[in-house]
């Protein structure tokens, strides 16, 4: 299963992050239409945990993944 087939994911891309030493840090971004703040009225905590766990679940199987996953609501 592909990141993007698990529940609340509209998309995902990669993103490179250089450091102050000259390494790279590849991130692979997971975009999801839920509200991930907890404070905003329309954020809804189970199924955010229900997607982090899947989240966590699909790196420990997919281990040559090897960078950072970063989530975050579309359009924000």
């Amino acid at each position: 299963m592909a990141l993007r087939d698990l529940p609340h994911v509209t998309g995902t891309h990669t993103e490179i992050e250089m450091q102050q030493d000259g390494s790279i840090d590849v991130v692979i971004v997971v975009e999801t239409e839920l509200e991930l703040s907890a404070l905003h009225p329309k954020h809804e905590k189970t199924k955010v945990d229900s997607l982090v766990r899947a989240l966590s679940s699909h790196l420990i199987s997919h281990p040559h993944y090897g960078g950072k996953l970063r989530l975050k609501t579309a359009g924000h």
